[in-house]
């Protein structure tokens, strides 16, 4: 190869990073031009300066591409003012709601339900062979029917209630929990709304404990009521969920409304874990009584009232006892692994509670006319209940996504590369032509030399022939 010819090659190399360098976007590459103008150090400056920033620049960008693929989310809080609110369900059990008058005066009677109450451990063990058990239907298979027999009337409990000032307004539906035979108001769909807010609104009643009736109570010792405030959709378990009141006592309900909103997958909305989207009309409690339902029916082939029987039939009173009890017991102290992701919206409510003696000993006489009993039946039986909303505020907790698209990554890496190295789109279509160059420019060369190599083969042959 000619010298003239190399030097025409290092000429062209030098021309297309030259023009490169005069025309770009790139801040400070200007620089970089192996001292044709600036002195060979301040080019290795200012060399290493762009290639920092531009490793540092390709690691945020990698960073930022990594992160958008984990789904990243961020969670706020914000309160929103409404001018009206559906009123949550509200879930009232009598702690002992077993009606004494319905069952046979036997000690054989009293010995099975104590073994079911929360004395249980005191209680000998019901010698089933015994002809009383047979003939009083221990074995037989049980109805609703039984469980409203058995039960205190729900009409004697809810003496008087009204709501937002309506008398006898919401109604209350019956329904069957791990404590029995309870009350429920504003079940049904869709649930009652309301305007007003405050201890003078909202839900009021007067509840008859009917103390001189109990009989076994399931879970408690003591008497009064087991309240849950909760969403419509929800199943409460009475046991945990809820607060008591004792008798004799005046109770103010304060409510506050909070909402969940969670994202559906991809995104995990706890920790590690996902939520169920709710459009699927999916509920988490609900998920974790059928759940519990189907292991018990699975080790005893019945259910408890507690549970919705699709056949209408429930456990017999022998099987409940020596079965679905202890197994029940048994699975929720152990836990029972189901698969009951948490809903991705939902609705709970927060509840502040406040007694009083009820009623005062002023009120008392009038009190006794009203109602038509004793000063000393109401004093030990009764209950007055009062559940409002504190106001018509809604706390709403909701994750968002950190990214709404994959425009917001473009943003931030666009963001960078003007921080880093004064780059936008058109300076990276500028760079991309710049390699475009160098590669023609190196297959060209590399063209020129093959073309080289073989003219020189050709003479060295001709060469040779000639000597020949």
């Amino acid at each position: 190869m000619s010298d003239k010819t190399e030097k025409q090659e290092k000429l062209t190399a030098g021309i297309i990073w030259e023009d490169f360098i005069e025309s770009t976007g790139f801040h400070a590459v200007n620089k970089i031009d192996f001292g044709r103008k600036h002195p060979p150090g301040r080019t290795l400056f200012w060399m290493i300066i762009w290639l920092l920033s531009a490793g540092y620049l390709l690691f945020n960008v990698a960073t930022e591409l990594i992160s958008y693929y984990k789904y990243p989310t961020t969670t706020t809080v914000s309160v929103k003012n409404n001018d009206e609110l559906e009123f949550p369900a509200v879930t009232i059990c009598n702690l002992a709601t077993l009606n004494r008058s319905m069952f046979t005066n036997d000690v054989r009677t009293d010995k099975y339900h104590l073994a079911l109450s929360a004395l249980y451990h005191t209680a000998e063990k019901v010698n089933w062979s015994d002809p009383f058990y047979s003939s009083e239907g221990y074995f037989n298979e049980r109805t609703l029917d039984d469980l409203y027999m058995e039960s205190k009337s729900l009409s004697k409990l809810i003496i008087y209630h009204k709501f937002d000032l309506k008398t006898f307004y919401l109604n209350y539906t019956p329904v069957s929990t791990d404590l029995g035979l309870c009350v429920r108001f504003n079940m049904n769909s869709p649930p009652v709304k309301t305007v007003m807010h405050g201890g003078l609104y909202n839900l009021q009643m007067y509840i008859d404990l009917r103390l001189d009736d109990d009989y076994f109570p399931l879970t408690y010792v003591s008497s009064g009521l087991k309240v849950v405030v909760h969403d419509q959709n929800e199943e409460v378990l009475m046991v945990n969920d809820g607060f008591v009141v004792p008798p004799a006592s005046e109770a103010l309900i304060q409510i506050s409304r909070k909402e969940y909103k969670y994202l559906p997958p991809p995104f995990t909305a706890f920790e590690d874990d996902t939520c169920e989207d709710k459009r699927s009309n999916y509920s988490t409690s609900q998920c974790q009584r059928q759940c519990l339902q189907d292991l018990l029916f699975q080790q005893c082939s019945c259910v408890g009232f507690m549970f919705n029987s699709p056949t209408g039939i429930y456990c017999s009173k022998e099987r409940y006892l020596e079965c679905f009890m202890p197994e029940m017991w048994n699975i929720l102290k152990k836990g029972y692994n189901c698969s009951c992701p948490i809903e991705c919206q939902y609705t709970d409510y927060d509840t502040k509670l406040s007694y009083g003696l009820f009623p005062s000993t002023f009120m008392m006489k009038p009190l006794t006319t009203d109602l038509n009993e004793t000063e000393d039946y109401i004093k030990t039986n009764y209950i007055s209940l009062t559940l409002f909303y504190k106001n018509l505020k809604t706390t709403i907790t909701e994750q968002k996504p950190k990214y709404e698209n994959v425009g917001d990554v473009f943003s931030n890496v666009g963001g960078q590369m003007g921080l880093f190295l004064g780059a936008s789109i058109l300076t990276i279509t500028e760079l991309c032509e710049f390699i475009l160059f160098v590669i023609w420019y190196l297959l060209v060369r590399l063209f020129r030399r093959n073309i080289v190599v073989q003219n020189g083969n050709k003479m060295h042959l001709s060469i040779q022939g000639q000597k020949k």
